[in-house]
């Protein structure tokens, strides 16, 4: 089973998404979403060189505004080319559950796994 960036959302409910994370964490012209990964703002220590999963045990992840992700979408799709019908297919799945998410006023975050 390969990587896949999911959103988790901080009122519990599901995403709903199936192939569209693999797809997400697999271009690198999705990078910018990473932004809003669980952990973006911890901190490491530059003498640093171990497992960076462990630092993360104990911390409390970071919570977004599905509106600035989607702006954050917005601005992908205008680097998509004819190619990346793949990508774009999956911003637009993860666009729906972050309008969804916005109008329940929940905020998310994304998580690798």
């Amino acid at each position: 089973m390969s990587l896949a960036l999911w959103p988790v959302f901080e009122d519990g409910r599901s995403h709903g998404l199936t192939d569209e994370g693999v797809t997400l964490l697999e271009s690198p012209l999705a990078d910018p979403l990473l932004r809003f990964d669980a952990y973006a703002a911890l901190m490491i220590p530059d003498h640093f060189t171990g497992d960076p999963d462990g630092l993360v045990v104990g911390a409390e992840p970071s919570w977004y505004e599905p509106r600035d992700a989607i702006r954050t979408i917005d601005a992908i799709r205008t680097t998509l080319g004819p190619s990346d019908l793949n990508l774009a297919g999956a911003l637009t799945a993860l666009e729906g559950v972050l309008i969804a998410a916005a109008a329940r006023g929940t905020r998310f975050h994304f998580t690798v796994a």
